[in-house]
């Protein structure tokens, strides 16, 4: 992923996303293979309501993808990473305004 600094509000949603611990988490967890939200759950021992929560940021913000499977008990939402480099540029046009 490339980001423009001049792209103010993507590159303030990035921060924002990488400013929660819990986020920072999942992304180190799925760094090498993707994982359900129940065992994302499990692992940091949160609530798959607030996993979910959590992995929808970081979807908003094009850090992870997310798919469906059938599962035991229903469908079963699989979490894995989309980016695994992201480089903010300086360069650009910003104009204060």
């Amino acid at each position: 992923m490339i980001l423009l600094l001049d792209d103010v509000e993507k590159v303030r949603d990035l921060f924002e996303a990488l400013s929660s611990t819990t986020r920072i988490k999942i992304l180190l967890i799925i760094r090498d293979k993707q994982m359900s939200v129940s065992e994302l759950s499990e692992k940091l021992k949160l609530s798959k309501a607030d996993i979910s929560n959590q992995v929808s940021f970081l979807e908003k913000v094009g850090l992870v993808e997310t798919s469906y499977l059938p599962g035991v008990k229903g469908v079963k939402k699989l979490v894995r990473l989309k980016e695994k480099e992201i480089t903010i540029l300086l360069g650009g046009g910003f104009k204060e305004g």
